[in-house]
């Protein structure tokens, strides 16, 4: 070989030196000491740089001599090499799953590819994102899309995220659409959520039944208390609470009183009232001892004598219960009356009821009294000369001899009398 050959020769070798050394850097294997493996390992890195690929006793001398890292290197380098068959094969099973049509010819880099991909890990795509589809006539596509985005939405509002697929599947897509729409399901679409394990969609169903059902109710009560004409059908209003309650036979409460008057509902106040005085009334014949007395009418003239029965009892509704045969009632009516005639005429303490009963109602018809009788009550120390009840006596005794002066007889009888 003459001297160029050789000098030709010798570059080579420095230059194989340094491509091994940027080799082994950048496969990241660390510098060691020559050896005549060099050569295998540098034919490794070669045919992996050049992407061809590796046999199975190089992988094996490359993990035997610990050069982990650069297994790990060429492994991706390898996997790299396979890329773009990859990236077309997940670009077809795209354009299937989002029906593109098979004649609509795409680039590789199309920025069509880069929307489903968007779409496909779950981003949201913007309206231009759409638009650009559009502008394809993708017109299914976007339509599908719109789909995925809308089953989204609706997992979320009703509370069906735990199925997978972003993709509406049915029957859960239509179910989600009318509890959306707050319409009724058929039992085979309520079955489906319950043997689904959907148990929260379910629990937002039947709530949405117990609000319908709750909507037709306030309108039939409405109705029946003939407060149609009330603009408000939400269930959520005052009036719907209130109306329960009158239902119910349940007082209301101050505040709700306060509310009708503002809305001019003042029926509805006369409603409770009367149903008040209802219950009031069947508790005061079961007190008063009048049960026996059948109506329930709480403005007649019974529930007005007992609901007044220790405070405004008169001898005339006595005698009208006694002409109802409350005899009962009647003997307990007497006994308040008494207590208030003795509170009338100012007397304390023990008092039997006869001869003292019959003598204050006598005063009270304003009948006029045995002046005997009255004389010996006070002599005997039952009666004070100068109490209500000898007042109200000499009162009547003195109107009936006005006029009298022309009878010295009666006017000295009255005169020997009030001494």
């Amino acid at each position: 070989m003459n001297q160029i050959g050789l000098l030709y020769v010798g570059m080579d070798s420095e230059i194989q030196k340094k491509h091994f050394d940027v080799l082994r850097d950048k496969y990241q294997i660390r510098l060691r000491e020559s050896t005549e493996s060099d050569d295998f390992l540098y034919l490794i890195l070669r045919k992996a740089e050049l992407g061809i690929q590796i046999t199975k006793p190089e992988l094996q001398w490359l993990i035997d001599n610990r050069l982990l890292k650069a297994v790990e290197f060429i492994g991706l380098q390898q996997y790299q090499k396979n890329e773009l068959e990859r990236l077309e094969a997940e670009f077809l099973n795209l354009r299937f799953k989002y029906k593109i049509p098979e004649n609509l010819e795409l680039e590789i880099n199309s920025s069509i590819y880069s929307i489903l991909c968007k779409i496909e890990s779950g981003v949201i795509p913007t309206d231009s994102d759409l638009e650009l589809l559009d502008n394809h006539s993708l017109t299914e596509t976007t339509n599908l899309i719109r789909d995925i985005l809308n089953f989204s939405k609706l997992k979320f509002i009703c509370k069906a995220t735990r199925h997978p697929s972003q993709f509406p599947e049915e029957p859960l897509y239509s179910i989600l659409v009318k509890l959306y729409a707050r319409e009724t399901l058929n039992d085979s679409e309520a079955d489906w959520l319950l043997k689904n394990d959907f148990d929260e969609t379910l629990q937002i169903y039947w709530q949405q039944e117990d609000e319908r059902k709750a909507i037709a109710e306030f309108s039939h009560l409405k109705e029946k208390y003939h407060v149609n004409f009330f603009p408000d059908v939400s269930i959520s209003s005052p009036l719907y609470q209130i109306l329960k309650k009158l239902e119910e036979n349940q007082d209301l409460r101050q505040i709700d009183c306060d509310w009708l008057e503002q809305q001019k509902l003042i029926s509805l106040i006369e409603i409770d009232k009367n149903l008040k005085n209802s219950r009031l009334f069947e508790a005061l014949k079961k007190k008063y001892k009048a049960t026996q007395y059948k109506s329930s009418d709480s403005s007649g003239r019974l529930f007005q004598i007992l609901k007044n029965m220790r405070s405004e009892i008169t001898e005339e509704g006595i005698q009208w219960l006694i002409d109802e045969g409350l005899f009962e009632t009647a003997r307990i009516a007497k006994e308040f009356h008494f207590k208030l005639l003795k509170v009338k005429y100012r007397i304390v303490g023990q008092l039997v009821v006869n001869p003292f009963y019959e003598i204050m109602l006598k005063l009270e018809r304003e009948e006029r009294l045995d002046s005997k009788q009255v004389i010996q009550l006070i002599e005997e120390g039952h009666l004070s000369r100068n109490g209500k009840i000898a007042r109200a006596h000499y009162s009547l005794e003195a109107r009936f001899y006005e006029g009298t002066s022309k009878n010295p007889q009666r006017l000295s009888q009255y005169e020997i009398m009030v001494q």
